[in-house]
């Protein structure tokens, strides 16, 4: 029997923030970033104020009497598509959190933080042809050479102005968080408002960047490190989605860092697949090359690219989704998200449909080929698809 109040509900507007790299702050990283922010960090002052806000109250009191929030169609939708979303992972996730606040009594006041997730900052040593320039400051440098990085989003605990004393996951993004110079600082101000033993701190790195010896003394006073590598593919081909001053071999080497590591942290594995028309067909060696990696992942999550459109697989032209299916089901589907992302590309387009052609072309992703001299490799994506 399900702990949810209704069969729409959704637990983290009561007990999440997720700050973007503007200073946002939205219930989930699932809410449309195209609707108005709840809340934000800069208008408001502090995280707690940013929460209370009349749009903040309204989906709360949405989730109460079990109305879809606007603001959250994407994963009413793709449980309509697929029978999964963010949604219901946290919901099973957090199952004992919902009945402890449902005994308590749920209002549209009621917010008790436990999960906050937060950008470290824009320094990052990578350009994803996926990004945008205020998330990289590498994709900016590239992209706009003539306009200086504004440096974003290192958000200090101390202008929070919250309550740390329930909080049992922060999760931290990027840019690629091992860079960021505040590092030691906001875990020292964590240390001072928070029990750290009882906290899980979650890592979205790229796995090309080693952490700091001092920064590997205080992972050891937290309840868990859960290391998330955002890896897209194997060898080549993550080179080309991702681009960098980097080889695989860096991945490699900084994942058997991490190994040499575990008697003395109690470290957790999971990997993070954004799935493009740049990496899909390659898909197979990846999820070999894990299972070969690892003693174990605890969650391997394939996130189908939303944005911008020319990276949205449904919208390809039908001709290119055949060959993509076809090949996934020559995988004989032995990953049961496959089964998923072939649900996603049957699904009808959400804007005018594109040719690999159109992706590879793009001036944002040309300029990024160009810069690291990755004609080779835009042949051999371009030939997946001949």
């Amino acid at each position: 029997m399900s702990s949810t109040p209704n069969e729409n509900f959704c637990i983290m507007p009561f007990i999440q923030a997720c700050v973007s790299v503007t200073g946002d702050v939205r219930p989930c990283c699932s809410y449309d970033f195209n609707f108005p922010s709840p809340g934000s960090l800069n208008e408001h002052g502090s995280i707690s104020k940013a929460l209370q806000t009349d749009i903040f109250k309204e989906i709360r009191q949405a989730q109460i009497d079990g109305v879809k929030h606007p603001g959250c169609w994407r994963c009413y939708d793709r449980e309509e598509k697929v029978g999964v979303s963010v949604r219901t992972s946290y919901n099973h996730d957090w199952e004992d959190d919902i009945k402890e606040l449902v005994t308590n009594g749920l209002d549209s006041n009621t917010f008790d933080i436990r999960y906050i997730e937060t950008g470290f900052g824009n320094l990052c040593n990578l350009s994803c042809k996926m990004c945008q320039p205020k998330s990289s400051s590498t994709f900016h440098k590239i992209i706009k050479p003539d306009q200086p990085v504004e440096r974003r989003y290192f958000s200090r605990i101390e202008d929070w102005d919250i309550d740390l004393s329930n909080l049992k996951h922060l999760k931290l993004v990027g840019g690629e968080p091992m860079m960021e110079p505040g590092h030691i600082d906001f875990l020292k101000q964590l240390f001072e408002q928070s029990d750290p033993t009882n906290i899980s701190l979650v890592y979205f790195t790229n796995a090309t960047k080693k952490p700091s010896e001092e920064l590997v003394e205080y992972w050891k006073k937290f309840k868990q490190i859960t290391l998330t590598f955002s890896i897209d593919a194997c060898y080549d081909i993550q080179l080309f989605q991702r681009p960098g001053n980097y080889v695989w071999s860096d991945i490699e080497d900084t994942i058997d860092y991490y190994f040499s590591l575990e008697d003395e942290i109690n470290l957790d594995y999971a990997l993070s697949t954004t799935i493009t028309p740049i990496n899909i067909m390659h898909i197979g060696q990846l999820i070999d090359w894990v299972k070969n990696k690892f003693n174990h992942v605890s969650v391997h999550s394939f996130n189908m690219g939303i944005r911008p459109d020319w990276m949205i697989l449904r919208n390809l032209e039908q001709s290119h989704k055949d060959k993509i299916i076809r090949y996934l089901d020559s995988l004989n589907l032995y990953h049961k998200d496959l089964k998923n992302i072939i649900k996603s590309i049957k699904l009808d387009p959400t804007a005018d449909t594109f040719t690999i052609d159109d992706v590879l072309n793009n001036y944002r992703v040309k300029t990024i080929t160009s810069y690291y001299n990755q004609e080779n490799l835009e042949r051999k994506i371009r030939e997946q698809y001949s």
